[in-house]
């Protein structure tokens, strides 16, 4: 049985996931990361122009989840609030 693994990212800051997006860091390695930290991670992103804006993370898994309810639940996202609380499926 294939398991369904979930990235949560999310930041006070509004357009948090956008800003990770735009970070270059790779979802899959962050993915990593929060697994290696008990299901958490933290990550500070633009300090360097000045910002100090946390991203958090959080990783789940599931059994394998039917590809049609992701894509649901996917369609069902609220745009504005997608860009800072969202959900990524990693392979």
């Amino acid at each position: 049985m294939e398991i369904t693994k979930i990235l949560k990212v999310s930041s006070d800051y509004d357009y948090g996931v956008v800003t990770f997006e735009d970070s270059g860091h790779k979802r899959e390695d962050v993915y990593k990361e929060c697994v290696a930290n008990g299901g958490k991670y933290t990550l500070v992103v633009n300090e360097e122009e000045g910002e100090h804006i946390e991203i958090n993370f959080e990783s789940f898994e599931f059994p394998e989840v039917p590809k049609e309810f992701l894509e649901f639940v996917e369609n069902e996202k609220d745009y504005d609030d997608s860009k800072h609380c969202n959900w990524f499926v990693i392979d």
